[in-house]
């Protein structure tokens, strides 16, 4: 006779058959609803399960529902880290996904290789499954022991709906640092300093100022018939020597083209 923390095999058979009856009455006798059975994955290799995997795995819906109801570990992994969400969102069984969420299983749960519910699901382009992990605010940013996430598993399958809708719920890039602001130039700083300055009378009204090379291109606006020539002392250290040499109008907005010279 099995110990109470073991399960039977032919139970857990119940469990992945829906046979609800003989697995209430097992539970009924002590059976523990998270007992574990000895078994293999359908590659051959020796893994274990439970009660509420196995139910999970073959898309037992009203045997996950009542082993929930009886206080089965919604969480509980088997000793390749599977849980029963992880093995739900794999066969694509999208109501026991949903029932599981609610219970408030965890999306963010990685097995021996790094697998998420996630994971699996868009490595087989389950994309009802995917929608509702990604609402359950599942990470897409996990990866597993390769270094793939989700999203790179879905790519690498050709899975181009899946992939989409992953890059639509990717966590976005990190903002990138603030370039310093520029310090003005030249000519900024000569613009900002122009009011300061003491002009000779009859003097252009400066509207910009631009560096050009050593140069400085000045645009001004001067009435008509006057010539000027200006010398406008700048706190930067320089003197600007500023000479208008044309005129048209009222509107006319003249380019003169200044040198720096010393003080």
């Amino acid at each position: 006779m099995s110990s109470p923390a073991s399960l039977p095999k032919e139970i857990a058979l119940s469990a992945e058959r829906g046979e609800l009856q003989k697995v209430v009455k097992w539970l009924r006798k002590g059976g523990l609803v998270d007992a574990h059975c000895p078994t293999t994955t359908r590659g051959g290799r020796p893994t274990t399960t439970m009660l509420l995997l196995a139910a999970a795995a073959s898309g037992q819906l009203e045997m996950v529902r009542e082993l929930l109801k009886r206080g089965a570990s919604v969480d509980l992994p088997n000793s390749h880290g599977h849980t029963a969400l992880m093995d739900a969102a794999y066969y694509g069984h999208l109501s026991i996904v949903l029932v599981l969420l609610r219970h408030s299983a965890n999306p963010d749960l990685q097995d021996i290789v790094g697998g998420t519910a996630l994971m699996l699901a868009a490595n087989q382009e389950h994309e009802a499954c995917v929608k509702a992990l990604l609402r359950a605010k599942a990470n897409t940013e996990l990866l597993d022991k390769n270094g793939d996430t989700a999203l790179q598993r879905a790519v690498k399958k050709g899975h181009t709906a899946v992939a989409e809708l992953l890059r639509q719920h990717a966590a976005p890039p990190p903002p990138a640092a603030a370039a310093p602001a520029a310090p003005p130039d030249a000519g900024e700083q000569l613009a900002q300093r122009f009011l300061r300055c003491q002009v000779q009378r009859d003097a252009p009204l400066v509207e910009r100022v631009d560096l050009i090379g050593v140069g400085v291109r000045v645009r001004v606006r001067v009435r008509v018939g006057v010539r000027a020539r200006v010398r406008v002392r700048v706190r930067l250290g320089l003197g600007l020597v500023i000479e208008c040499v044309d005129q048209r109008d009222e509107a006319s907005r003249l380019i003169a083209l200044a040198r720096l010279e010393p003080r």
